[in-house]
């Protein structure tokens, strides 16, 4: 798995939703990986999403105010 968090910025939408690509592999797919709970932020799932095995690209999002997603719209 190519983990490429240190290598690009998040994405973010008009919302205030922040995508950060987590990894990214050969194949058309896209993993989105949300946490579970209000306030919990992806952080939680950096070392699931470390051990899976998927082909395609998997994101990390955070919903506005949820973990470190602080930044204003």
């Amino acid at each position: 798995m190519h983990d490429v968090n240190a290598e690009r910025e998040p994405l973010w939408t008009r919302s205030g939703v922040r995508l950060t690509l987590a990894f990214s592999k050969p194949g058309r797919w896209n993993w989105l990986f949300v946490p579970g709970g209000p306030g919990t932020g992806s952080e939680s799932l950096s070392s699931l999403v470390r051990m899976v095995s998927l082909p395609g690209s998997g994101w990390l999002v955070d919903l506005p105010g949820d973990g470190s997603n602080r930044a204003p719209v």
